[in-house]
């Protein structure tokens, strides 16, 4: 049992108390309490050092008469909470620095003042210790250079000791990988890295956790970044030791990345919180020059980048990956960077680059690899966002028989849905209504899930509102949201609700067209979408509210 919600289902299924299961989850708690309350019941939980679940102590602590609990564990626990040592607030710890420059009589910019306060991670010992410096004459940067530097007198003062007495204990070990993370890390990552046994990784935590080397959120491990400077600069000394980490480390993402399910809202908060760790990742096997292993990373990770609307990062890693890729003759890796280049382009609105991009894609793909759909489609709607419609239809209809020809039913209905978008543009409504009734009769049940279906959704969505049908246009549109933001999509979730903006727009309803106006702009500025963000503001300038 790792949560409490394993405790509640486990109470549920020996008790036999299916209200439990049943119950709301705020309402689960009381639901629980009730059943202990009626009977004498032992509680076993074992190993406890292992739940990450913060709930979990405050439930042990509260548990009603007359039930009672045996928890075994590694380390000793009290009944008080637990206090760990940590850095102070940014607020605590700005009036702190303040205090101690008028002591010591030193001027220190605001700037100067949250750069100390990053750098020591808000520890009280380490600011006074920094201003002091300051005070006998070093300038900021002297003192920020130095608090990293294991020589320095107070990362010996906080560090010599203890790691010595660690060094050559599993803690000591967890301690070593972890200054390799840019943020925290997970347990999980933390023990396969220091390739160490599960009870040893976890008494290694615990170890650490006592002696407030290292601090837990949740199911989370992190260092205040003191820590980590002087861990990391003893690491950076023994090559052997570091090369060896860092290989572990890249391995466990690609494992970690090649078991995710880009549809599945867990995989995705997975991600969420490891982003800058597989980033820092990246960048050191790119600096490396190890991009063998940043591909297996990178085409798992791309998606995710995509999805979510990390696009600055994704252009960047593309660019990088495809300097290797041309001068190393990977043509899959060319083909697949000129592909997904292009597409980001196309979004930004840089028409020639994503056209020049795609069409290299053209060429390097297969016509039987079904990516090459993909990229004519992509281009077809280049060529239309230029309004050269007839070039456009030209692409779509070339690639139409192929498509059907293989069988490929998710690139025809995307061949469909931008046949249609052609119409529309050029206000031949019934034949856009064809091309959408044609893709949704032959995605519907193969492709339900899938933004191509919703994007079929969508643009009937639009016919609607150009036939002034507004109740069916907003009812599609939101069936488009709602696939777009299960399946993680932040551009198509934003586009839908620039649409529903204009919807309520031309309904006279200006209280919601402003508000999805407002929601599609954050994300269209994020992502470099400069032509929907004036879509935006026309409609802010339609609603009165410029």
């Amino acid at each position: 049992m790792r949560t409490l919600d394993d405790i509640y289902t486990t109470i549920a299924v020996v008790l036999r108390r299916e209200d439990i299961t049943r119950a709301r989850r705020e309402e689960q708690p009381e639901v629980v309490r009730n059943a202990l309350t009626q009977q004498r019941t032992l509680l076993v939980i074992d190993n406890l050092e292992t739940v990450d679940d913060e709930t979990v102590m405050e439930f042990l602590r509260e548990l009603p008469e007359p039930t009672k609990a045996v928890v075994t564990t590694r380390h000793r626990i009290d009944v008080a909470y637990p206090v760990r040592l940590a850095g102070m607030s940014a607020e605590d710890a700005m009036l702190m620095i303040t205090q101690e420059c008028t002591r010591k009589n030193v001027r220190m910019s605001e700037e100067d003042a949250r750069r100390l306060y990053h750098r020591t991670g808000g520890v009280p010992l380490a600011l006074v210790w920094s201003i002091a410096q300051m005070g006998m004459g070093h300038t900021v940067d002297q003192v920020l250079t130095r608090l990293g530097q294991p020589s320095s007198d107070i990362a010996r003062f906080c560090f010599e000791n203890v790691l010595e007495n660690i060094e050559d204990k599993p803690a000591g070990r967890i301690l070593t990988v972890a200054s390799l993370f840019a943020t925290d890390a997970s347990r999980d990552a933390l023990g396969y890295i220091a390739e160490l046994p599960e009870l040893d990784r976890d008494d290694g935590l615990v170890s650490l956790e006592k002696l407030s080397l290292m601090n837990r959120v949740g199911s989370r491990f992190s260092m205040l970044p003191l820590t980590r400077q002087y861990v990391l600069a003893r690491l950076l000394a023994h090559t052997t030791t570091e090369l060896k980490y860092r290989e572990l480390q890249a391995d466990y993402y690609i494992q970690m990345i090649n078991k995710l399910k880009w549809g599945s809202a867990s995989s995705r908060a997975l991600i969420n919180e490891e982003m800058f760790n597989i980033s820092a990742v990246l960048n050191h096997l790119i600096t490396q020059g190890e991009f063998l292993a940043v591909v297996e990373i990178f085409n798992g990770y791309y998606p995710f980048l995509w999805r979510q609307g990390h696009w600055s990062r994704g252009i960047e890693l593309l660019q990088q990956v495809l300097v290797w890729a041309e001068n190393d003759k990977r043509e899959d890796v060319e083909a697949r960077c000129n592909h997904w280049l292009g597409r980001l382009y196309l979004y930004q609105h840089q028409f020639d680059e994503a056209e020049r991009r795609l069409l290299f894609a053209s060429k390097q793909y297969a016509t039987s690899d079904w990516q090459w759909i993909s990229v004519r489609t992509y281009l077809a709607q280049t060529l239309l966002r230029q309004n050269r419609i007839a070039e456009s239809r030209r692409v779509l209809q070339d690639a139409l028989p192929i498509a059907l020809e293989r069988k490929d039913y998710r690139g025809a209905t995307r061949i469909y849905n931008a046949l249609a978008e052609a119409a529309i543009r050029e206000t031949s409504l019934n034949e856009a209504l064809n091309w959408i009734d044609t893709g949704y009769s032959l995605s519907e049940g193969r492709n339900d899930q899938t933004t191509v279906l919703g994007q079929n959704y969508f643009l009937r969505g639009i016919l609607e509102r150009l036939n002034m049908n507004y109740a069916q246009a907003k009812g599609w549109v939101t069936k488009y949201k709602e696939i777009a933001e299960r399946e993680g999509f932040v551009q198509e979730s934003a586009q839908s609700a620039l649409e529903l903006a204009r919807i309520a727009c031309a309904t006279g309803d200006t209280v919601e067209a402003v508000h999805r106006a407002e929601e599609a702009e954050t994300v269209f500025d994020r992502l470099g979408m400069i032509q929907e963000i004036r879509e935006c503001q026309e409609i802010y300038a339609a609603c009165g509210s410029i």
